[in-house]
């Protein structure tokens, strides 16, 4: 599946699938389910427990884009965003909001490819 997010004033393609698990397990040498249930579950009065769902979070979005990354790393990914964008209600709603992606049934704002917003990986 294909989609556009936006984070922060950035629209980020984003591409799901099959792939995606066995591409976060190489990447980043997590099981990405794990993780996902790590920061569903985590207490929020650590600021440790905090950074870990930042973290987990930009991960997940980071292989989503993967595909579109141009062998970009994920430090670099990481660096095209500003430090507010933890400071917004609105950007964090639209950084958890990619959960969407993963479990269509709780999608919301997120726009097709077909709508003209970015071509498939396959395009490239």
């Amino acid at each position: 599946m294909d989609s556009v997010i936006k984070i922060a004033g950035h629209d980020i393609p984003v591409h799901a699938s099959l792939k995606t698990l066995i591409d976060y397990k190489s990447t980043f040498g997590t099981d990405f389910f794990e993780d996902l249930d790590k920061i569903q579950n985590v207490k929020t009065e650590s600021i440790g427990s905090l950074s870990g769902i930042i973290n987990t979070t930009f991960q997940i979005v980071y292989i989503l884009h993967k595909p579109y990354a141009k062998n970009k790393t994920f430090n670099e990914f990481m660096d095209e965003f500003e430090f507010d964008v933890f400071q917004s209600a609105e950007s964090m709603n639209e950084l958890t909001g990619v959960f969407g992606l993963l479990f269509p049934g709780t999608k919301d704002k997120t726009k097709s490819p077909s709508e003209g917003e970015t071509a498939t990986p396959s395009d490239k």
